[in-house]
């Protein structure tokens, strides 16, 4: 009997670790842009940093890069809305924007400097690769193009 208590013992404590190991483990953030009314991060490169886009409460749509605990706005100079949808491993972003003329545009966004990768009615959106290259779609007559 005292054998068994022994193991009922041995197998508590180690089962009651389990739990506690695995929170040890894993780490969870809070991805919310101060002053929003919601976030949706998409993308995070090898360092962490993770981009975005935030909605304020006039439903406007501003694309953002967390690096650490510091928000960064991301906004295409005149647009109506401005999406951050990925991040590579150097720290360049490529999203989409919305122009005051309702034409969804690809960008790219290296350091301070954008460039624009216009494609006729970019929407699935712009990705970039740790390596460098981008790609992303349009839709042409009825169909979804790649590029």
């Amino acid at each position: 009997l005292m054998q068994r208590t022994r193991y009922s013992i041995a197998l508590g404590i180690a089962l009651g670790a389990v739990p506690v190991l695995r929170a040890q483990l894993s780490s969870f953030t809070s991805v919310d842009f101060p002053g929003s009314i919601g976030t949706q991060a998409y993308g995070m490169n090898p360092r962490g940093d993770i981009v975005g886009f935030y909605t304020l409460p006039d439903k406007s749509i501003h694309g953002f890069l967390l690096r650490g605990d510091r928000y960064t706005p991301i906004n295409y100079p005149g647009a109506t809305s401005t999406e951050a949808g990925a991040i590579n491993a150097k720290g360049d972003i490529a999203g989409q924007y919305t122009s005051s003329d309702n034409i969804t545009h690809g960008f790219l966004l290296h350091g301070e400097a954008f460039t624009i990768l216009d494609y006729p009615s970019v929407k699935g959106g712009v990705k970039i690769y740790h390596q460098g290259g981008v790609k992303g779609d349009h839709w042409g007559d009825a169909e979804q193009v790649g590029y």
